[in-house]
C-alpha cells in the first residue's frame, strides 16, 4: 500500500513539473515577443492581454487602441 502511494506522489509530482516547465516556458517566449508579436497572438487568441509582461503593456495598448479606432471608422 505504501507503494502504491508513493508511485502515486511519484507520478503527480512528474505531471506537475512539466506542467511548470511549460508555463515557465510560455512566459519566458512571451517576453521575446515583440509588441506586433504580442497584439497579432492577442487578436488571434493565443495569448491573453493579461499575460504581456508590464513593460510592454503600454505600447501594446497604443497598438491596440489605434486598431480600435480603425474599426469604428469603418
Amino acid at each position: 500500500m505504501i507503494r502504491f502511494v508513493l508511485i502515486l506522489l511519484a507520478i503527480a509530482t512528474i505531471i506537475y513539473a512539466v506542467h511548470w516547465y511549460r508555463q515557465q516556458r510560455r512566459s519566458k517566449d512571451i517576453r521575446m515577443m515583440t509588441h506586433d508579436e504580442l497584439v497579432e497572438a492577442i487578436i488571434m487568441r493565443e495569448i491573453s492581454i493579461l499575460e504581456v509582461p508590464s513593460g510592454k503593456r503600454e505600447a501594446v495598448n497604443k497598438i491596440l487602441g489605434e486598431i480600435q479606432e480603425e474599426l469604428d471608422e469603418l
